[in-house]
């Protein structure tokens, strides 16, 4: 009984790099994005503490970036037809686009909370 197998041919060799490589490039995006939500995140948080407002700005602002590079210059699509009907279909700028509104939120609570008055009610 073999465990695993390794590619015999000329075809399938290729096959299994491609496959790979389409999983590097899905690992990569993922981590992308990721990394995209836990600035957002992180600056979101940070934008209730008045002694942090300059990190904060600038987590923000580079998740803003980032994300807006995510939906402009990223995109992964997949999708599955079965008998002529579409099963799913999945793309990555959706993902993109809610990290580029969360990283808006934080910003713009950022600067709400940094230049509303403190005598304010």
């Amino acid at each position: 009984m073999e465990l695993h197998s390794s590619p015999k041919t000329k075809s399938e060799l290729i096959f299994a790099q491609a496959l790979m490589s389409v999983h590097v490039l899905i690992a990569v995006v993922l981590t992308h994005w990721l990394l995209t939500l836990a600035a957002c995140t992180l600056a979101f948080v940070w934008s209730f503490s008045r002694r942090r407002f300059w990190p904060c700005i600038i987590l923000s602002v580079l998740a803003l970036l980032s994300s807006y590079y995510g939906v402009t210059r990223i995109r992964i699509t997949s999708s599955q037809t079965v008998n002529g009907h579409l099963q799913y279909y999945i793309d990555s700028r959706w993902f993109f686009l809610a990290a580029l509104v969360f990283s808006i939120l934080a910003l713009a609570c950022a600067l709400w909370k940094r230049w509303r008055a403190p005598y304010a009610v």
